[in-house]
């Protein structure tokens, strides 16, 4: 998955930017919702979780920060290409979420702790 990730983020980087007026932007806007909710939820999940001792519930909550990146990073993308032409943004940002993932992947493969009380 990481070379898929890789290979398509330097094809985009690659790639012209797609014409002014794109419909992206408004279907971005939506998608990039879950930004302003996520991360309370995320915080009280770990929190359930290392309190009732469930490393399920603490991933999960793991798991919805890593969502609120995502929402954050598909914002930026988008409004960056939109209003000042930076094409490449959204595949950087692809990059970034894609090496944050793969670090919790690992933390959570290892067993560490979270550090989430």
């Amino acid at each position: 998955m990481t070379r898929a990730v890789k290979a398509k983020a330097q094809r985009r980087s690659q790639a012209p930017p797609p014409p002014k007026g794109s419909p992206w932007l408004e279907r971005g806007l939506f998608g990039s919702r879950p930004w302003q909710s996520l991360p309370v939820f995320a915080i009280a999940k770990r929190r359930v979780g290392v309190r009732l001792g469930s490393a399920a519930t603490t991933a999960e909550g793991t798991q919805n920060m890593l969502c609120a990146y995502l929402s954050v990073a598909v914002l930026a993308g988008l409004l960056g290409n939109a209003l000042v032409s930076l094409w490449w943004l959204d595949p950087l940002a692809g990059l970034y979420i894609a090496y944050v993932a793969i670090r919790e992947g690992r933390e959570a493969w290892r067993g560490e702790e979270c550090g989430c009380d």
